[in-house]
């Protein structure tokens, strides 16, 4: 079962993750899009996952929660 705290948390690790994005000037325009638009499917994943649009339960949850965190840890690793 998913912490929806734990959610929070991994929401709010995004939005700072989008402004590392943002402001990076390691980035040329067309790699800083993609990742600005990975971001915010991530973004629109949690804000449907906590506005309980998305069951607990899905099959895939587990999975998108994984690669929203992997590509959390990514940014922060590499920005």
């Amino acid at each position: 079962m998913i912490d929806m705290a734990g959610i929070a948390e991994l929401s709010s690790t995004l939005d700072g993750c989008s402004e590392l994005i943002s402001s990076s000037d390691r980035l040329n325009d067309k790699l800083r899009i993609n990742l600005q638009n990975h971001a915010l499917v991530y973004a629109a994943f949690l804000t449907d996952l906590q506005n309980q649009k998305i069951t607990a339960d899905a099959p895939t949850l587990e999975t998108m929660v994984g690669a929203c965190k992997e590509f959390c840890d990514l940014i922060k690793t590499f920005l």
